[in-house]
């Protein structure tokens, strides 16, 4: 039966097996809105879907028992698109705001610390008092080695190197224990961005919902299938403006069309 299905049924049915998984086992919402935008643009979505099951046609998986190519290709769509929905970008919004924040305050505590240690060293030595003037950053190595669920490979690898270096060079040829914390907070001074490049491309746009970085991110995500499991996903300029129209509910005044969607694959080749 399946054969004589027209490319358009045959993902609509997958589109809906899809929807009442997700909705029965009551997960990612965001997918199932990105399902149902898409199950309400039949007759947009035809040219695209023939696309879709001729660039990655059932007969092409027969000897690879990785699940059938076009599932691939259309659920990569469907969790893409799902990436753009203004809750899961607010929520990685405020993670990435947080994270700022965290590095942020260990930067400030870091240098806090270090110039603890300074003061507490020059009161001793203004005052006489016998105190520990520094740590062997060795020392504090191996003390902190001691507390990690690797101590073991520590103390069997990598101690016994330290020890030689222990012997050979003492505490003057080695930083202070406050310049290493002044160190770690300059460490802090980095980008902070999403690791997955959907969300680095979803919130590259102030609209949360771009265009432009939802076919960034599509190609990116349509590629990996290409890398990981060899399918053809170089799928046109018409089918990837369709596609974008569609599962992102665009309005009429922001849809893209082919030769938008051109333009926006040849500015990004530029950019390397």
């Amino acid at each position: 039966m399946g054969g004589r299905m027209t490319p358009t049924e045959r993902i609509e049915a997958h589109l809906r097996a899809e929807r009442a998984d997700r909705l029965d086992k009551k997960i990612l919402p965001s997918e199932v809105r990105v399902i149902e935008a898409l199950l309400a643009n039949t007759l947009s979505m035809q040219s695209a879907y023939s696309e879709i099951i001729d660039k990655a046609p059932d007969r092409f998986w027969t000897f690879r028992p990785c699940g059938i190519p076009w599932h691939h290709v259309v659920n990569t769509i469907v969790s893409t698109a799902a990436f753009f929905s203004h809750d899961r970008l607010n929520t990685r919004r405020d993670a990435v705001r947080r994270v700022a924040e965290l590095s942020d305050e260990i930067a400030k505590k870091a240098h806090d610390l270090a110039s603890l240690l300074r003061t507490r060293s020059n009161y001793c030595n203004t005052h006489g008092i016998s105190s520990p003037d520094d740590h062997h950053p060795i020392d504090i190595l191996s003390s902190a080695a001691e507390s990690t669920d690797g101590r073991h490979l520590f103390s069997q690898w990598v101690a016994p190197h330290l020890a030689a270096l222990r012997r050979e060079f003492d505490l003057k040829y080695w930083p202070r224990t406050a310049d290493c914390l002044d160190a770690l907070a300059t460490l802090q001074n980095v980008d902070i961005e999403p690791t997955d490049t959907r969300d680095r491309a979803a919130m590259d746009s102030r609209q949360g919902k771009s265009p432009r970085d939802f076919v960034r991110a599509l190609d990116d995500s349509l590629r990996e299938l290409t890398d990981v499991f060899g399918i053809r996903t170089n799928l046109s300029h018409r089918t990837i403006a369709e596609i974008t129209n569609c599962a992102l509910s665009l309005p009429p005044d922001e849809a893209l069309t082919r030769e938008s969607v051109k333009a926006l694959r040849a500015y990004q080749r530029r950019r390397g």
